[in-house]
């Protein structure tokens, strides 16, 4: 019974993370949107996310030249982040 239970707990985690990086990676897509959106129409990357009207966290952004990221962070070791060479999120573990 003990064990049965603790299963269920680390099931029930395990989804629960799940579904918790699927709405942190929707809710930056849109974050993602407004940056393409910003520079299609500017014909640059904004500097940072107050140029979108956004503050800082809990997603941040560095922009390099013609890329970006976005990112957020997980843990105090783990991010999602999205890179926009490779257009898609991805785990980085610092």
């Amino acid at each position: 019974m003990k064990k049965n239970v603790v299963f269920f707990i680390v099931v029930l985690s395990i989804i629960f993370a799940c579904k918790g990086e699927e709405h942190i990676i929707r809710k930056g897509n849109k974050i993602v949107g407004k940056i393409e959106k910003y520079k299609k129409i500017s014909g640059v990357l904004p500097k940072d996310l107050n140029d979108l009207n956004l503050e800082e966290g809990p997603y941040y952004y560095n922009r390099y030249d013609s890329l970006y990221e976005v990112y957020y962070s997980i843990s105090f070791d783990e991010s999602l982040v999205y890179d926009s060479k490779l257009g898609k999120w991805r785990k980085s573990y610092q």
